[in-house]
């Protein structure tokens, strides 16, 4: 989904961003795939430069929802490495 967002109407957008932030969000994903989530996520936007309005949207959900900071500040360490 993270690849394909943005390619439907624009009306979907948004909530398709919604929906991709609450499953990244969530305790299944964050337990079990929390590398595979922030890998795939930078990887979109290195490959996808298009779709960054996308892409930092997203991030800002997801930083909105993360009280702890802590997957925002390993998304914002894996990005900078």
């Amino acid at each position: 989904m993270i690849i394909r967002i943005g390619d439907e109407r624009r009306s979907l957008i948004e909530e398709h961003v919604r929906k991709l932030k609450d499953f990244i969000m969530s305790p299944e994903t964050q337990k079990y795939h929390r590398n595979l989530a922030i890998e795939s996520m930078i990887s979109a936007v290195a490959n996808l430069p298009h779709k960054a309005f996308i892409y930092g949207a997203l991030f800002a959900l997801v930083a909105k929802s993360d009280a702890e900071n802590s997957l925002t500040q390993d998304i914002m360490n894996a990005t900078i490495e």
